[in-house]
């Protein structure tokens, strides 16, 4: 994932207030994304989020009325900003596919590396945390609030990615992007797991060889 910046935050429903950068609020925001990105929202427990932002313990309930749900859906639209500065960044340059793609991989791959294999995507760590409803189960309203963020997240890097293809064909765009997104996802998950970069090798010639197969002629 990028290296950890503090570009401006998304604009919340409800769980982010306007603020300015470098605030205890702000430091609390940061810890929990370490924390999640760590080990999902599970692992961001208020306790540990005051640890290591070194608030005072009055401060969650300043900040956080309405409990931990609300700390965790302004982290992940934080994280959802900063993936999207660093995506933009690469995926925007005036170059094929197969160099982005590789820009984009390989600096994924070295971040994840500098973090000892520790640094994943909240995003989907969080998702797979929540508690999973049957049907006609309603889940509960602060777990609501954390799956939509984080579809936010994934779906508007999709987009991102989307944007960077015009080559592809408009009816196969979209699932193009999506499959890119996956192969993302996937290989963090299995990098962190090895703890090697193979993985991001991986999706770097599976994402070349669709992108020949599927592109224009």
């Amino acid at each position: 994932m990028p290296p950890e910046t503090k570009p401006r935050g998304l604009a919340s429903s409800g769980a982010a207030s306007p603020r300015a950068r470098g605030t205890k609020r702000d430091e609390v925001i940061d810890a929990a994304l370490r924390l999640m990105r760590r080990s999902g929202s599970n692992g961001a427990s208020l306790g540990r989020c005051l640890e290591l932002s070194g608030a005072p313990k009055g401060s969650l309930y300043h900040y956080f009325p309405e409990g931990k749900s609300v700390l965790i859906e302004a982290a992940l639209q934080r994280f959802a900003e900063q993936f999207s500065v660093f995506l933009i960044e690469i995926w925007t340059k005036p170059q094929p596919f197969h160099e982005r793609w590789t820009l984009l991989l390989n600096a994924m791959e070295r971040g994840l590396r500098k973090s000892a294999w520790s640094q994943g995507c909240p995003a989907a760590a969080v998702v797979l945390d929540l508690e999973g409803t049957g049907p006609g189960d309603e889940a509960e309203p602060g777990e609501s609030k954390i799956r939509a963020a984080a579809q936010h997240a994934l779906h508007r890097w999709a987009e991102h990615l989307e944007s960077g293809l015009p080559e592809i064909h408009p009816s196969a765009r979209a699932a193009f992007a999506q499959s890119l997104l996956a192969l993302i996802e996937g290989a963090l998950i299995l990098a962190r797991a090895d703890r090697t970069g193979r993985p991001f090798q991986s999706a770097r010639t599976f994402g070349i060889a669709a992108h020949r197969s599927t592109a224009h002629t």
